[in-house]
């Protein structure tokens, strides 16, 4: 075990609440961006051009008939919400301890992961530039980690996602208790200063295979992820975050769902910018390092005394989000 200060967040010990400042609007081409890059392997048309003939009732989602482009009724897409075709055995907890040379990973031995790191398209500068640059460096908490910087982002923001097995994939998490990491860093974002949204985005809430969201439902928008909001130390700290932590936004079809962690496509560190209401006012920035992410296991969450589901957090937009593919199409909120 590592040494180091713990700080773990449960119902109640942390808001979980983010103002934002815009819905999520059907502009996905726009917001989906990593990298500075096109949409590419992201939304290219909406997420939902396929639709379906019945709205799906998973997490007590709106019913109806017709796509979500529109179609009779104006229901959301069909999907199947089943579990991630890779499942943890609750023993082995890693993820990424970042100690290679690259920002490939195998999620507990058995899922296939990687690191994405994401910008919009303001002319605000993320470093390293892109995904294809981002390596661990010296300096973690123990070994390397990775080293993200950001400032003048003025659209969603950036994001540094881990893929728990490729982009188009969810990942069985559902014998664990949360995810922890080391993180040390400053921001000023959206949030407030040295704040950083977490999220544990399900395949459901974004555009792609297995979605259920449309943009054109009132209350079915995409890019909904369940979220935790936590302070950036100035130092080497562990953050544990149980599963519980990641509360419902108050907007899209995330609104109406738990968080499944039989379901979790990636963990996604979202350094968010308020369009609307220009906070902060000369955009987004971040200094952050992270090292160390994790599974927890349930003997740890029986230790913490966590538990129980949270509630509805949070006023639609300012989602930021990883790539929809390691490099390119990144998933960022509007």
């Amino acid at each position: 075990m590592r040494d180091g200060v713990v700080i773990w967040f449960a119902v109640g010990s942390i808001g979980l609440a983010a103002a934002y400042g815009c819905g999520g609007g059907s502009d996905n081409g726009a917001r989906d961006t990593a990298s500075g890059a096109s949409n590419a392997g992201g939304n290219s048309s909406g997420g939902n051009a396929a639709g379906g003939t019945s709205g799906s009732s998973t997490g007590g989602s709106t019913s109806g008939s017709g796509g979500s482009s529109g179609g009779s009724g104006g229901g959301l897409p069909a999907c199947n919400p089943t579990a991630g075709p890779a499942k943890g055995d609750g023993t082995n907890t890693a993820i990424d301890e970042i100690d290679d040379t690259d920002i490939m990973f195998e999620t507990a031995g058995v899922g296939m992961g990687a690191w994405d790191f994401s910008k919009d398209a303001s002319t605000g500068t993320i470093t390293p530039a892109n995904t294809a640059a981002l390596m661990p460096e010296a300096g973690g908490q123990s070994g390397s980690a990775l080293h993200v910087m950001g400032s003048g982002l003025t659209g969603w923001g950036a994001a540094l996602g881990a893929f728990l097995n490729g982009a188009a994939s969810a990942f069985d998490a559902s014998a664990y208790g949360g995810v922890a990491f080391y993180i040390k860093g400053t921001s000023n974002v959206q949030e407030g200063e040295n704040k950083v949204m977490v999220m544990a985005r399900m395949p459901d809430v974004l555009p792609g295979p297995g979605s259920c969201c449309s943009d054109a439902v009132m209350g079915g928008e995409c890019y909904s992820s369940h979220r935790a909001t936590i302070d950036i130390p100035a130092d080497w700290t562990e953050v544990k975050l149980p599963w519980s932590s990641f509360a419902r936004p108050a907007w899209g079809l995330g609104s109406t769902m738990d968080l499944d962690p039989s379901r979790i496509r990636d963990i996604t560190f979202s350094f968010n910018h308020d369009m609307m209401n220009s906070v902060p006012a000369d955009g987004a920035s971040f200094d952050v390092w992270i090292d160390g992410l994790r599974f927890m296991t349930t003997d740890e969450m029986v230790d913490m005394g966590a538990g129980g589901m949270p509630g509805a957090g949070g006023t639609p937009g300012g989602e930021g989000g990883a790539g929809a593919t390691p490099g390119e199409g990144g998933a960022g909120g509007g």
